[in-house]
């Protein structure tokens, strides 16, 4: 069965790595990626070594960013006969501003 999978900066390092094992099994993927030339880079990657993949530009740090992702794959799974996402995968690095328990969702 192949998978819609969404992998969070995804554009290079271990996200790719990541997003090029899953690609490989026969899952479709989606690189959600902040930096554009890094996500278009991926997916195009990917879709030359003959896999299934799309490019989203995304910034999980921004609540309006992360809506739009969500409506984009909502949008693939209608136009382009992709079923609904199964595994959404973050594979992020960053320094946090604060701790969890101190972390709002808006960042602060």
């Amino acid at each position: 069965m192949t998978r819609l999978i969404v992998i969070t900066g995804s554009g290079r390092g271990l996200g790719f790595s990541i997003a090029e094992r899953l690609a490989a099994g026969g899952d479709r993927i989606v690189i959600a990626e902040k930096n554009a030339d890094l996500a278009e880079n991926a997916a195009g990657t990917l879709r030359e070594r003959g896999f299934d993949a799309t490019a989203i530009i995304t910034d999980i740090a921004d609540k309006a960013s992360v809506a739009s992702l969500a409506d984009a794959v909502r949008e693939l799974g209608g136009a382009d006969g992709w079923s609904t996402m199964q595994l959404l995968l973050t594979a992020l690095a960053g320094t946090p501003s604060g701790t969890l328990k101190r972390t709002s969702s808006s960042g602060s």
